[in-house]
């Protein structure tokens, strides 16, 4: 468990269910608070209603893409930290740096590394 100062909430949208379930669950043992939306639109509407401290987005999803979805929850939740994680090769586009995003804001799966994982999003907060 990391010795979080305060409960830092993250919401996590992959289409992958799998992923979904098995990161919710580290986060949520690792100290975190931990959302996991399947479907963007949904995870849009629960980010109106109370936005997180941090969202990992997936880059490839049915419905909308992760660069998209990025853009989307800056525009009705700006103070949200944002992360990609993707299983491809991805540089961050201007477009999302512009955004405060930069490639140390990209994960790549599978993690590796969960404990490093943990730290960085901690360090978003």
């Amino acid at each position: 468990m990391l010795p979080l100062d305060r409960k830092i909430s993250v919401m996590l949208i992959d289409d992958e269910e799998f992923i979904l379930d098995s990161m919710q669950m580290y986060l949520e043992d690792m100290g975190f608070i931990a959302a996991a939306y399947s479907v963007p639109h949904e995870a849009l509407q629960a980010i109106e209603k109370n936005p997180p401290d941090v969202c990992i987005v997936d880059l490839r999803m049915p419905g909308m893409n992760g660069e998209d979805l990025v853009k989307e929850i800056h525009k009705i939740a700006p103070s949200v930290r944002l992360m990609i994680l993707t299983g491809t090769l991805y540089d961050i586009p201007e477009e999302l740096e512009t955004l405060g995003m930069s490639q140390e804001d990209v994960v790549q799966k599978p993690i590796h590394d969960y404990p490093e994982f943990f730290r960085k999003i901690a360090c978003l907060s």
